[in-house]
Order: structure tokens, then sequence, then C-alpha cells
């Protein structure tokens, strides 16, 4: 049976496909599940969990808002590193607190 939906969004993903699709190993995956950062799933039977990608798409939406702020400041010291050519520590900071 093909897998008609109306649009991407409705499209139920597995954690490897999340993983794929955000470009994050599959413990990273299980990891954001567990501490909230991600949505819990949808369960088809008890050992088939699925995601909707429009919710992981409004996840996505959500950190890009909350840390625009941090996103610029990152651009900003990159872009200073590859002018002076000098090394910058840039960290990846995800919030917790969604």
């Amino acid at each position: 049976m093909p897998n008609e939906f109306k649009n991407d969004s409705d499209v139920l993903m597995t954690k490897r496909e999340i993983a794929e699709y955000l470009r994050l190993s599959v413990s990273r995956i299980g990891y954001y599940i567990t501490n909230g950062i991600l949505p819990k799933p949808s369960y088809l039977s008890p050992r088939t969990p699925r995601w909707r990608k429009s919710e992981i798409d409004a996840m996505l939406d959500k950190l890009d808002a909350k840390n625009a702020p941090i996103a610029e400041q990152r651009r900003k010291l990159i872009r200073y590193s590859v002018l002076t050519r000098k090394s910058v520590k840039v960290e990846n900071e995800i919030g917790d607190d969604l």
C-alpha cells in the first residue's frame, strides 16, 4: 500500500529517518526525546514509535526562534575568525527549557 498523504508534513517518521533528516545520530535523537527536546512518539503498535514530520518541523521552528540571538552571535564569531584568521571557540548550545 503506497504512502498517500496530502502533504509532506503528514508523513510518519521512524527514529532513524529523523536522525537522517536532522543529520544527527540515532542515539542523539533518543537523548533529545528523553530530555523533552523532541516530542514524544505516537505508537502504531507497542514496538513501532512514529513521529509526524510536522511536529519535528514545529520543534525546529521553535528552536530557531528561541536560539536566533545565539545563532547570530555564532555567525559573527565565525565571520570574525575567517576574516582575521584567528581561531575562535564556538559552542553549539540548545536550550533545555523548551
